[in-house]
């Protein structure tokens, strides 16, 4: 930001006319002098809160607070020169720069501020101050308690008038940037009250001084255009050592920046050469650049310079939760290139992707426009290329479950630090080792294997493999290529995996599950208030929602924490203790058409409140028109498994299908489901239709004996299969996929597959017509596989 003022009686009046201007467009919602406060109930509680947060979150590795800097014993030694510094300014502070709070409670007020905090990349999109990935809670924290720093010497009410009227200045102004509309302009001017004259010079300022140049500056909800006040490069190239980079410029016409004498001549140097020739892309320097002008260094260290100062990183230390204190400080950049995937760091720099999300200190969100280009840069700087492919290795059941061993307490013990498939370890966590090949480079975990210490200095990671030979000898031989080859594959099926021997999935306030399921009738989360949760011993649950008489998901592990539902004043879902591995689309999945070729509406129903989708609280309505789902309760047989009863009405009303349905789970060595045992009395003259799944990629068919392809045509609309021997597999997310098996369908029934806008499909059991009223049962089984590979497929049989 330059100097754009005179210290004269002008510079005043300019100052005085564009701050007149610039609060008239708050139009009265905010007080123009005093900063309100509005603070919390709880204010010395959100006080405190902000106070950790600013330290933990990461705020004060690049702001320092306006104190006096202690003697340090490093200050007597020689200081470094700026060519001993890779990446950062040279300078006695550290590697890269520190910005001074100051004091914003003379600046701004708490409320803008915490709103400026949770989105600043908004105000000011060059990225120079991230997101925070700051909640609306820590934003109003940690903006209370920034604004405790008042600078006593600021009034906050505007200053008196200037000793320059409004008309000598307009008269300055106009003459000097509007050549022959000045007395128009002038004559305007003089037809205004005092206030509104210097609102007109305000408005005609922050035009002739660039300030929209390089703000934006909105009147009426429209932007204001700015006009082409400063000349092109090429011009002031021609013009020489002028303007902003002269010995002395003028405040009054030119932007004055702080710039010393190096800095001026590398402007000019540029100006009279640098505007030729298409010059060359240096990926390699773009990324060194990114690290000093983003300040990587002030929490990452790199070849031995930067990182958190000790002093910091103790206070980080005292101020983090006990679990998470052990190790404070982010990763080491050295070797990053080599050690992350490319599109792991994407994730990083431009998604908030985190490996430890459980930490309080935040990886800063700079905006795809100004880091986009780091994850291929950093490779670059590292002498590799990007890695886009998750690296595969062959898997079986066999090599699964010694990976699984590996990894477990009866092997190297990786529980111990990492969590796994989202359960958390008991100890001090390290990243969740599910996610592996997503984010590291199969090459680095092989070397990281040998040589953890060598790679991270002062890392708490243990060396597995010591001189080419397993520290576990009984599995594999102890052969380190063969144990690291095994925990890959079975790491790679990704946060869905059979959890490893030792770890248990978090324990809450629930109902104990033994030798027989236990039913909850509670609030539950994406199934409505009128939720049915059961749990089965073995570690498969699932919801189901009364509203709208349907399975809603299932999830693995423990059951349920019921405390939300009764803590305070309750009411609040209860909260699963296990990761979800299928969840159903929405709305109701059963069907009646009385055209048999048409299939019903499944996505419009899922917003339907016909079908049992509640409306929402706010505001309060009251849905009175017709029902087409009826929930009839349910009953437990002997050994405490429920039967879910309803109904389904649709058409005219004559058509009323029945169903009774018993889920169970499924178990088996690489996979977890449940099956569905329907009993239904269909009505006579129209079609019955099931909603299975859906997939956003392309589905395939196997052979339930040998999981051999079975061809497939896609722009069919008729039913592609029958349902004998048949498997449906549906790619998901993360490389998972579902699979479906109908068993004991009634004759003649077939999937079939429902285009969906935007791309994908639905995939629908369809059953025949029926001429007469039908009544039977069959089976219906889901499996989640957490990967898509076919010695898995091939091996998914129940247990």
């Amino acid at each position: 930001m330059p100097k754009m003022f005179t210290n004269d009686e002008r510079g005043q009046a300019e100052r005085f006319a564009i701050t007149k201007y610039l609060l008239s467009l708050s139009k009265g919602t905010v007080s123009p002098y005093k900063p309100p406060l509005n603070p919390p109930n709880n204010i010395k509680q959100s006080f405190e809160r902000g106070r950790v947060l600013y330290t933990v979150a990461g705020c004060a590795t690049c702001h320092q607070e306006s104190k006096p800097k202690p003697k340090n014993e490093e200050d007597d030694r020689e200081p470094l020169q700026r060519e001993d510094y890779v990446f950062g300014l040279g300078t006695l502070e550290g590697p890269t720069a520190k910005y001074a709070l100051g004091s914003p409670g003379s600046k701004t007020r708490p409320e803008a501020l915490a709103s400026f905090l949770q989105d600043p990349l908004k105000t000011h999109p060059a990225g120079r101050m991230p997101h925070m990935n700051l909640n609306a809670q820590e934003a109003n924290d940690l903006a209370l308690y920034l604004c405790r720093l008042n600078d006593d010497k600021t009034e906050p009410a505007m200053p008196a008038a200037p000793s320059m009227t409004p008309a000598t200045l307009g008269k300055l102004i106009y003459e000097e940037n509007f050549g022959n509309e000045a007395a128009t302009q002038i004559t305007a001017l003089e037809k205004l009250p005092t206030a509104g004259k210097w609102l007109e010079l305000g408005r005609t300022l922050t035009d002739v001084k660039g300030c929209i140049n390089c703000h934006t500056v909105e009147e009426n909800g429209q932007a204001r255009k700015p006009r082409d006040t400063f000349a092109n490069l090429n011009t002031i190239r021609l013009a020489g050592e002028k303007g902003c980079i002269a010995d002395k410029p003028n405040a009054a016409k030119t932007p004055v920046y702080k710039l010393d004498a190096k800095e001026i001549s590398a402007l000019a140097a540029f100006l009279k050469a640098g505007l030729s020739g298409t010059g060359s892309p240096a990926s390699a320097y773009s990324a060194r650049i990114a690290m000093k002008r983003f300040n990587c260094l002030n929490c990452h260290n790199r070849d031995n310079e930067g990182g958190i100062a000790t002093e910091l990183a103790d206070q980080m230390r005292m101020l983090e939760k006990a679990e998470n204190a052990d190790d404070v400080r982010p990763p080491v950049l050295t070797g990053v290139g080599h050690k992350s995937r490319t599109s792991w760091l994407n994730s990083v720099l431009t998604n908030g992707g985190r490996a430890r999300p459980w930490m309080q200190l935040r990886m800063p969100q700079y905006g795809k426009s100004n880091v986009g280009f780091l994850p291929e840069a950093l490779a670059a700087l590292e002498g590799t290329t990007p890695d886009d492919a998750v690296h595969t290795l062959p898997v079986n059941t066999q090599t699964i479950a010694l990976g699984r061993q590996i990894v477990g307490k009866g092997g190297l013990g990786c529980i111990s630090c990492h969590d796994i498939g989202g359960v958390a370890n008991t100890g001090t966590r390290g990243p969740d080792l599910s996610t592996i090949n997503q984010r590291v480079r199969y090459e680095w975990y092989e070397r990281w294997m040998h040589q953890p210490l060598r790679m991270a200095p002062g890392t708490r990671m243990p060396q597995a493999f010591v001189d080419g030979k397993s520290t576990l000898t009984t599995v594999l031989n102890g052969d380190p290529k063969s144990q690291a080859s095994a925990m890959w594959g079975y790491l790679s099926l990704g946060p869905g995996l059979p959890l490893p021997e030792g770890l248990e999935p978090p324990k809450g306030l629930i109902l104990a599950i033994k030798d027989r399921p236990e039913l909850l009738r509670t609030f539950m989360p994406d199934a409505g208030n009128k939720a049915i949760a059961v749990g089965y011993p073995g570690g498969v649950n699932l919801a189901f929602s009364a509203d709208e008489c349907r399975l809603a998901y299932s999830w693995a592990g423990n059951f349920l924490d019921a405390s939300p539902v009764w803590n305070n004043r309750g009411g609040a879902p209860a909260k699963l203790l296990g990761p979800k591995f299928w969840s159903a689309t929405g709305g109701h999945p059963w069907g009646l058409t009385a055209n048999p070729a048409i299939p019903p509406d499944f996505i419009g129903r899922s917003k339907n409140p016909a079908f049992g989708v509640p409306l929402p609280l706010e505001p309060a309505r009251i849905y009175d028109g017709p029902r087409m789902t009826h929930f009839d309760g349910y009953s437990l047989d002997k050994s405490g498994n429920p039967t879910f009863r309803y109904r389904l009405t649709e058409n005219t009303g004559d058509g009323v299908l029945a169903v009774a349905e018993t889920p169970a789970p499924l178990r088996a060595s690489i996979a977890t489901g449940f099956s569905r045992r329907f009993a239904i009395e269909a009505p006579a003259g129209y079609r019955t239709w099931l909603l299975g799944g859906q997939t956003a990629q392309t589905p395939r068919l196997i052979s339930s004996a040998d999981a051999s392809s079975i061809k497939l045509d896609l722009k069919a609309d008729a039913p592609f299969s029958n349902t004998d021997g048949v498997r449906v597999v549906l790619p998901q997310e993360n490389g998972k996929v579902f699979v479906l098996e109908a068993l004991r369908v009634p004759t003649d029934s077939t999937w079939q597959l429902i285009p969906r806008t935007g791309g994908g499909w639905l995939v629908v059991l369809r059953f025949p017509e029926f001429k007469q009223a039908w009544k039977g049962e069959f089976d219906l089984q889901l499996w989640s596989v957490p990967k898509d590979d076919d010695a898995l497929l091939k091996d998914l049989t129940a247990k």
